[in-house]
């Protein structure tokens, strides 16, 4: 499995895989968006997140959304994102009571493809 960076010109491709107001976060400042692809390099999920600076609080951090289709939900694919998630964010130097993480207030779970 490999994870990497979803760039706006990516997003076009992929626009199936998130809905409208995720889909314009991709390329904004701050937004950061993960794409999962498995061994035969099928989207396997996505991932994005939003990272700011608060003068009282420092950097922290949000997860907005995270999708897995419902076909890889049995493969560790929403796992493995949140590790590279909390994997840029400690290399980033983010404070761990700083990293939000699933709840629902801040994510959407999606088990079937996005319309």
């Amino acid at each position: 499995m490999t994870v990497f960076t979803i760039t706006r010109q990516e997003a076009n491709a992929l626009q199936d895989f998130f809905p409208e107001d995720v889909l314009e976060n991709i390329g904004k400042d701050n937004y950061h968006t993960l794409g999962a692809l498995d061994d035969e390099e099928f989207v396997a999920g996505v991932l994005q997140f939003f990272v700011d600076f608060d003068e009282a609080r420092g950097t922290f951090s949000r997860i907005c959304y995270l999708y897995v289709p419902e076909e890889f939900q049995n493969e560790s694919i929403a796992t493995v994102l949140l590790w590279e998630y909390e994997n840029i964010l400690s290399e980033s130097g983010v404070r761990d009571e700083l990293k939000d993480m699933v709840d629902d207030s801040c994510v959407f779970l999606y088990g079937s493809t996005v319309d």
